[in-house]
């Protein structure tokens, strides 16, 4: 009949409408950009002690996933111009999650730097600090390795033993330039983003790289590609070179289109910021992924007797799907706990020593003789150094290193020869 046919002809046309593939792609993306966020957090949360994507290395992914869900950018029948401006205002606050995280990162330094100035002691930036962090290095690191998680660190052992050696020409001025592309990260914002996102991409990649050379942390697996945001800026577009497309144009026009996803979109970038601001007033609260970035802010020196350290050692490889290195007796929770230490399946040993405290050792091997022995030369070069001889040590760095690091190849051997405690 008539009215069966007209019937049949609405029904289809709504069908072909439904069914429109541009739209039916992007609900396809959004619905699959929002399981990623809610999988992140059920996964995620569960490895905070595994020692490749624990704690603060993915931290960035729930903001990209976030952004590029409320970015109505990729939205199908958008006016060219205002899919631009949506596109700007996507990239836009992504860099402002990145640089604030960085400036997080910087002041945590300079914050620590002022109080311990005002302890008598040395700054963040001076060289001593970074010759600890790069020492630590060394723990872990063994003369054939070339990785790190996967990532090429050719020669890392070598390196490490070289650039320990110079706290002063080679050490400050690594920690001061680190401090200031944290601190300083933000006036990035402010420059033409052509070519200076681009720049800063290759930048803040080589910056992880050279953690993860020195170190062995890869954050550039994690950070690497959110970097994205910069190396593909679409603010830095040739079409839009010169059009003088300022951010509150950027965000009217994409709020006009979408306001609630754009207005959670903001508002998480805002949560970011008022997060990196006030959580450092509250450093027992772990609530990732939002953070202070606070980490590896503690001033350091190995041959300070006032400041309490951290040596240990480990048969565990240094490698994705293990435990990490901070979640030990020593380290804030979540940790394995000393009586938990036995019931590991490979070798450990931690020594807190220095700060005016006598020395704690947490361990499941046997304390040898020899390994009493090593981590006595140990302490007797750092935190138990006679001061008159500390003082005709640091007259020559690079041999007072080259000493030290030979202690801790002595202490490290001791440990392998010694056998699981019973």
């Amino acid at each position: 009949s008539a009215g069966a046919c007209a019937a049949s002809r609405t029904w289809r046309a709504r069908a072909t409408r439904t069914a429109s593939p541009p739209q039916a792609a992007a609900a396809a993306r959004g619905a699959a950009l929002l399981v990623a966020l809610i999988a992140y957090f059920l996964f995620f949360a569960q490895l905070f002690c595994e020692a490749h994507v624990g704690a603060h290395v993915t931290v960035l992914i729930p903001p990209a996933l976030v952004i590029l869900l409320t970015t109505p950018a990729m939205d199908p029948g958008l006016e060219p111009a205002t899919a631009a401006r949506s596109a700007v205002l996507a990239c836009l606050l992504m860099k402002v999650i990145i640089t604030v995280s960085y400036c997080g990162a910087g002041a945590s330094k300079l914050h620590s730097s002022i109080k311990s100035w005002r302890k008598g002691n040395g700054h963040w930036w001076d060289g001593p600090t970074m010759q600890a962090c790069i020492f630590e290095g060394l723990f872990m690191s063994n003369p054939g390795d070339a990785t790190s998680f996967g990532v090429p660190t050719p020669f890392t052992n070598k390196i490490q033993r070289f650039v320990v050696q110079y706290p002063k020409i080679l050490c400050s001025p690594l920690a001061a330039g680190s401090v200031a592309f944290e601190l300083f990260a933000p006036l990035i914002l402010l420059l033409p983003a052509n070519p200076t996102s681009l720049a800063f991409s290759f930048a803040g990649v080589g910056f992880h790289y050279g953690i993860c050379l020195m170190q062995n942390i890869d954050f550039v697996s994690w950070w690497a590609p959110a970097y994205a945001f910069f190396a593909l800026d679409a603010a830095a577009s040739p079409a839009l070179a010169g059009g003088g497309i300022g951010a509150w144009e950027c965000l009217a026009a994409a709020y006009a289109v979408a306001p609630i996803r754009v207005s959670l979109g903001v508002g998480y970038v805002l949560a970011h910021v008022l997060a990196c601001a006030v959580l450092r007033f509250f450093p027992q609260i772990e609530i990732l992924p939002f953070s202070a970035f606070m980490m590896y802010s503690d001033v350091k020196n190995l041959h300070n007797p006032d400041l309490r350290a951290t040596l240990y050692l480990t048969d565990k490889p240094h490698a994705t799907g293990t435990l990490k290195n901070y979640c030990f007796p020593f380290c804030r929770p979540q940790v394995v706990r000393l009586d938990e230490l036995d019931s590991l399946s490979f070798k450990y040993f931690a020594m807190r020593h220095g700060g005016g405290q006598e020395p704690e050792l947490m361990t499941n091997v046997t304390m040898t003789e020899e390994l009493t022995a090593a981590l006595k030369r140990y302490r007797a070069l750092t935190s138990e150094e006679p001061s008159e001889a500390a003082a005709a040590a640091a007259r020559d760095p690079a041999q007072r290193a080259r000493t030290l690091v030979a202690a801790l190849d002595d202490a490290r051997r001791a440990f392998r020869a010694a056998g699981r405690r019973r």
